[in-house]
C-alpha cells in the first residue's frame, strides 16, 4: 500500500472538516484576488484615458500612478496564480481524504451485522458518503420510503433469495425443481393503470431458464456461506446471460425455455 493510500484510509470526519475549511479559505482568497485584478485593470484603463489630455506635470504623476497600478496588477496576478495552485492542492487532498474515509466506513459497515447481506441496507449506508458516516446515513435513509420499483437485476436477486429461503435440501435437483415451481407460481399478468399486461419478469425467467439452471448447477458445486449464496447465484445468472452466443447456442437455449 502506498503512503497516499495509507493516509487516505486514515481519513476522519474531523480531518475532512478541516480540509473543507481550508478549501473554502483558498476559494475565498482566489475570488478576492480575481476582484482585485479586475479593479486594477479598470484603474489602469482610466489612467491611460487621462494620459491623453494630461499636462506635463500631470503626465508625470499619471505615469507614476500607472507604474504603481502595474505593480499592484502584477502582484494580484501572482496571488491569483498561487491561490489557484493552493486551491487545486487542497481539492486533491480533500478528495483523497474523502475517498479514504468512505472506504474505511464502507469496510467497517460491511463487516458489521447491520449490513445483513441485503443490497437495500448497503445502499442506505452508502447514500451519505463521504459527507456523513455509514451508520448515520443508514439510520436516516432507512426511515425514507422506497417508492420506485426494483430494477430487473434486483428483482432477480430478490426472487433467488426467496427461493433459497424455501429450500429444504442442498441437492441440485431439489433446488432446480424448487426454482421451476416458484416461476410457475408467479402471475402471468400484472396490473397497470391502463389495464393488465404480461408479467415481463416471469417471461424473463422462463426465456432464460437455461442461464438460471447453469448458474444454479455451477454455484452448488462449491460450498458457500448461506448469506452470500443469493449474491453468488445472481452474479452467476448475469454472467451466463452476458456470454457471447453462437447460432447453435441460441437454438439450444430456445429449446430450454420453460412453458407452463
Amino acid at each position: 500500500m502506498s503512503k497516499m493510500e495509507s493516509a487516505s484510509l486514515q481519513g476522519k470526519p474531523a480531518d475532512l472538516h478541516g480540509e473543507k475549511i481550508a478549501y473554502q479559505g483558498a476559494k475565498g482568497l482566489s475570488e478576492r484576488a480575481a476582484l482585485v485584478l479586475r479593479d486594477e485593470r479598470e484603474i489602469l484603463r482610466r489612467a491611460k484615458e487621462r494620459l491623453r489630455a494630461a499636462t506635463p506635470a500631470r503626465l508625470e504623476l499619471a505615469n507614476k500612478i500607472a507604474c504603481e497600478c502595474r505593480q499592484r496588477l502584477k502582484d494580484a496576478q501572482t496571488q491569483l496564480a498561487q491561490a489557484g495552485i493552493d486551491r487545486g492542492r487542497l481539492e486533491e487532498t480533500l478528495r483523497d481524504h474523502q475517498a479514504g474515509f468512505a472506504q474505511t466506513e464502507l469496510v467497517t459497515f460491511i463487516r458489521s451485522k447491520r449490513a445483513a447481506n441485503t443490497p437495500r441496507m448497503l445502499a442506505d449506508a452508502m447514500a451519505g458518503l463521504p459527507e456523513i458516516s455509514c451508520r448515520v446515513s443508514f439510520r436516516r435513509c432507512r426511515k425514507l420510503p422506497f417508492e420506485a420499483g426494483s430494477a430487473l437485476n434486483m428483482q432477480v436477486f430478490e426472487f433467488i433469495e426467496r427461493c433459497l429461503r424455501k429450500r429444504t435440501s442442498t441437492k441440485t435437483t431439489h433446488v432446480l425443481k424448487l426454482f421451476r415451481s416458484e416461476i410457475g407460481r408467479m402471475p402471468r399478468t400484472r396490473r397497470i393503470e391502463a389495464g393488465r399486461v404480461e408479467n415481463f419478469f416471469r417471461k424473463h425467467l422462463e426465456d432464460n431458464w437455461w442461464a438460471l439452471k447453469a448458474a444454479i448447477t455451477n454455484t452448488l458445486k462449491s460450498r458457500h456461506h448461506p448469506g452470500e449464496l443469493p449474491f453468488v447465484l445472481t452474479d452467476g445468472f448475469l454472467m451466463e446471460l452476458s456470454k457471447p452466443q453462437t447460432n447453435l447456442d441460441r437454438l439450444l437455449h430456445e429449446s430450454e425455455k420453460l412453458g407452463f
